[in-house]
């Protein structure tokens, strides 16, 4: 008897704004790539199997991979283009596609740059996030080192390359990429690419001045602005806040150079610049003028019953967890508070403190898992006397002026001041030792 041979199905070629159009039907999309924040492999706890994916002309759509995949567990190539075919779908309004093994991913071709829609920097605001455009004749009025604020006319607009660039402020520029919402505001997304076509020389507009009440109004409806504040700035590996008196919020100073991190770490100063988005406690400024106001220096309280500090270089590094974690001792001061009382374990509450500890807000311990590790978050108490009434302990009010930075496989130990000259302490500690 004869037996027929099947032909294999072959995708219908479809453009990615029609998938919803040839749903649970086998189609491919070709000129596609991953977009250019996408990271890790196809199927991570991060993505949850979802991958965002960008064609020439602009359109987006996402790669859906179940865990059980065979390719579930390879590298996204985010540095190739091609083809990818799979079953067309719609989720919750989002396009995708998912393929039914690993050979329906082809990305072999070297990266493409998005063609996107000729527009104005006032028409590409307008559209919102996730379509492709290319702006002609935009100005730089501030840069930082992984991105630009554009202008044209009365249009502001950040555009996060995501890598390094040689623009300065007055270049005049042609911006194309895709939009994106972040930080409360639009912005050209990593990826997008600049050709510098021209230069001219640029006037600032008078600088609004922000205090805490500016600030708090400033997180609610964040725009492009151009301000003045004061703060003293903070610098943590990549991470540089600026710690503003009279709120919780800080600014946050996005990819500065290693100079500036190096000349204005711990220093107190009266920063100018634009405004361009905010989140949670961090409002998002990019430096035009900065003013050194010298180095911080934080008074000891008078009468205090425990006061620590410890060096600032080695607070900051970082410690690979294969090489066991940082002993108190590796830190300059931990182990010799100043003050009066018995240090226990160099972080413990004095026992001197004991018969107050009715009226002293004693350490506070918070345990929280942060991946593989532990992490113990140590808040002290002003603890000093009223120089006034010595039956009496002043306890102001203490807020976090600076979050930690916990990343990774890494353990970082950080200081972090809190208002009225208390100190925060973060550890991270792997999971198997006692504190």
């Amino acid at each position: 008897m004869l037996v027929g041979q099947t032909e294999p199905l072959a995708p219908i070629a479809v453009t990615a704004d029609k998938i919803a159009e040839y749903e649970s039907q086998y189609v491919k999309i070709e000129n596609t790539q991953p977009e250019a924040s996408e990271s890790g492999i196809w199927n991570s706890d991060s993505n949850k199997g979802n991958v965002s994916m960008e064609t020439k002309d602009g359109k987006s759509y996402k790669i859906r991979t179940l865990q059980t995949a065979s390719y579930a567990q390879d590298a996204i190539p985010t540095d190739k283009s091609g083809s990818i075919a799979g079953i067309a779908g719609i989720y919750n309004g989002t396009l995708q596609i998912l393929p039914c093994n690993g050979d329906d991913i082809q990305l072999t071709d070297a990266r493409f740059t998005v063609e996107g829609n000729k527009a104005t920097l006032a028409e590409v605001l307008e559209a919102g996030a996730g379509s492709a455009f290319e702006v002609e004749s935009v100005s730089v009025i501030a840069a930082n080192e992984q991105g630009v604020l554009l202008e044209q006319d009365d249009a502001r607009m950040y555009a996060f390359k995501g890598e390094a660039h040689d623009l300065a402020i007055g270049d005049v520029v042609t911006v194309s990429g895709k939009t994106e919402s972040r930080n409360g505001l639009l912005q050209f997304g990593k990826g997008c690419s600049f050709t510098k076509t021209g230069h001219k020389d640029i006037t600032q507009p008078q600088p609004a001045a922000f205090s805490a009440t500016e600030i708090e109004a400033y997180m609610k409806n964040p725009e492009v602005k151009y301000v003045t504040y004061k703060g003293t700035v903070l610098v943590s590996g990549s991470y540089v806040n600026v710690e503003i008196d009279g709120t919780s919020v800080q600014g946050s100073l996005d990819y500065m150079s290693d100079d500036f991190k190096e000349k204005y770490n711990s220093h107190n100063v009266t920063i100018t610049g634009w405004l361009f988005g905010s989140y949670k406690t961090y409002m998002y400024t990019i430096p035009v003028e900065v003013k050194d106001e010298g180095e911080f220096e934080e008074e000891i309280p008078d009468g205090a019953i425990f006061y620590s500090t410890f060096d600032k270089e080695l607070s900051s590094q970082s410690f690979d967890t294969s090489s066991g974690w940082p002993y108190l001792d590796q830190f300059t001061g931990w182990i010799n508070p100043q003050g009066f009382g018995r240090s226990e374990r160099g972080l413990r509450l004095q026992e001197h403190v004991g018969p107050y500890e009715s009226v002293v807000e004693r350490f506070a311990f918070a345990l929280r898992r942060f991946g593989q590790e532990q992490h113990l978050l140590l808040i002290r108490s002003h603890l000093f006397h009223d120089p006034e009434d010595r039956g009496n302990v002043a306890e102001p009010q203490a807020l976090v002026r600076r979050t930690a930075l916990c990343t990774g496989r890494h353990q970082h130990v950080h200081q972090v001041r809190l208002r009225g000259a208390v100190s925060y302490t973060h550890l991270t500690l792997p999971t198997n030792r006692e504190v």
